[in-house]
């Protein structure tokens, strides 16, 4: 392990910057290392001392607390709005299967429909050969064959443009949910920085 000694003020002002408060201690004459991690400042103010002279650390060890409303307030934000894109997420997605499902019952009974017309069509042709059926039994039963078949085709489309329909709205709202995660990861991260780590294997000396 690496024994390099850990000034705590000197440390603290490198993290915090010239503007946040010094913690209270006895010993005010603590001269800087210069061997310690660069690191970008942290803003925020001291939260809580976690460790005290005389600790050994390694870099992932939390030697103080900061506080920064703001920030924190930033990450609970933009999880509530996360949350919020998840539930309106799943909420869009029940109407859309919901709606779809209707349609594709629907298009289901025309088929139905349109296949037992062509059957009465074919039938009805067959005993008008043979004499048995009138004309206008066969013209109605063409007809209605014929009417069924357009009907069929449009509840056909129909269905395929709101499955794009729809597939085209999950999307555009999952990109939102990514866009908002990636958003709370980051504020997440802002919140993470605030417990100031040492960044290096040593001891807090006074």
């Amino acid at each position: 392990v690496d024994r390099r000694l850990l000034r705590m003020v000197p440390l603290l002002r490198d993290l915090l910057g010239q503007d946040v408060d010094q913690p209270e201690d006895d010993d005010h004459d603590r001269r800087h290392n210069e061997e310690h991690d660069d690191r970008e400042p942290v803003g925020g103010r001291v939260e809580r001392i976690v460790l005290r002279p005389g600790v050994q650390v390694t870099p992932d060890t939390i030697v103080l607390e900061l506080s920064d409303p703001q920030v924190q307030q930033a990450a609970t934000d933009a999880e509530q709005q996360l949350r919020a894109a998840e539930a309106d997420y799943n909420s869009l997605k029940a109407r859309l299967d919901a709606d779809l499902l209707n349609q594709r019952a629907q298009a289901a009974i025309v088929r139905a429909d349109h296949d037992i017309a062509q059957n009465d069509r074919k039938m009805n042709e067959a005993l008008a050969k043979e004499g048995l059926v009138s004309q206008q039994i066969l013209s109605q039963a063409v007809t209605r064959a014929e009417s069924l078949t357009v009907r069929n085709r449009i509840e056909v489309d129909r269905v395929k443009v709101n499955e794009a329909s729809a597939a085209a709205q999950l999307a555009s709202a999952q990109a939102n949910i990514e866009r908002l995660r990636s958003n709370y990861n980051l504020r997440r991260q802002e919140v993470d920085q605030l417990r100031v780590r040492a960044g290096m294997h040593g001891v807090l000396e006074q």
